[in-house]
């Protein structure tokens, strides 16, 4: 199967799954800080597994570089006034 075939499903499998999140909000009968507190929770660890699963482990402890935090050369100070 062609690579953008696979992205296509996959992406649909996601949408599939973002919509099934009323449903089950309803049925829950939790509070939605919860829902959301272990969809962001399952959504890291999915996201942590992927990473070491696939050799991306090193980049997890990666630290941006100032130009990344700062585009447009904007100084540390600037950044405090806007």
């Amino acid at each position: 199967m062609p690579s953008s075939a696979l992205a296509i499903i996959f992406a649909l499998l996601a949408a599939i799954l973002m919509g099934t999140i009323g449903v089950l909000a309803r049925f829950a009968a939790l509070p939605a800080e919860h829902i959301t507190f272990y969809r962001l929770l399952l959504g890291a660890l999915f996201l942590l597994a992927y990473m070491l699963l696939t050799g991306k482990g090193q980049q997890i402890r990666h630290r941006p570089s100032k130009r990344t935090l700062y585009p447009n050369n904007l100084k540390m100070q600037d950044s405090a006034e806007i």
